[in-house]
């Protein structure tokens, strides 16, 4: 009778752990499907926009408080970086933009989706001279069709899309901006948006 019991005892007990593992394994799966989504860089929804006038934006620096539109580029060009503060990739990449990596990129904005709490946290790693706008509602992603990030858009000194791409380092980064071209194209987005979610 003893045997019998501790017999099923164990038995339940195998069970218990071998579920557990289970549902562990699972788990790491739909982790690691999130991060795939999450960090894609097939930005097709994107690339239609290239060669369109960037859509504008306006909105205040996270960090300094200073007002902030396309206007920063000062008809040089430069590049919208999209990151999300929920992103681990968004936060290594924000660490790694330093000022020597910086010096070699053209002007740099940053757009982050995510709560006041998470955008901050990521705020600290990115260098100072990077404005950073918080796209809480998401409009700024929607408009230029991010899908995942982060994501960097390459524009002219006309401010026109050069390229748009996912990128996962400065090193993606600087070949996104080598690989732009300065040819001459048709199209422009009409669309004004602001990080804050209100239409200029």
């Amino acid at each position: 009778m003893n045997f019998g019991f501790y017999s099923s005892y164990v038995a339940l007990w195998i069970w218990v752990i071998f579920q557990g593992l289970l549902t562990l394994a699972i788990f790491r799966q739909v982790l690691e499907l999130e991060k795939r989504e999450t960090h894609a860089t097939g930005m097709s929804g994107g690339k239609s926009l290239v060669g369109a006038r960037a859509p504008k934006f306006s909105g205040t620096d996270f960090r300094s408080g200073q007002p902030l539109n396309l206007n920063v580029f000062n008809g040089q060009g430069g590049v919208i970086l999209f990151l999300a503060a929920r992103c681990s990739v968004c936060r290594n990449l924000s660490r790694s933009l330093r000022d020597g990596v910086l010096e070699s990129l053209p002007p740099i904005v940053a757009i982050c989706t995510g709560d006041t709490k998470g955008v901050a946290k990521l705020g600290k790693r990115l260098a100072p001279q990077i404005p950073l706008l918080v796209d809480e509602r998401e409009d700024a992603t929607a408009v230029y069709k991010i899908s995942g990030y982060p994501t960097a858009v390459v524009l002219d000194a006309e401010r026109r899309i050069r390229a748009h791409d996912g990128i996962s380092s400065p090193e993606d980064l600087k070949r996104l901006v080598a690989l732009t071209t300065a040819d001459d194209t048709n199209g422009e987005a009409a669309i004004a948006i602001t990080p804050s979610g209100q239409n200029a």
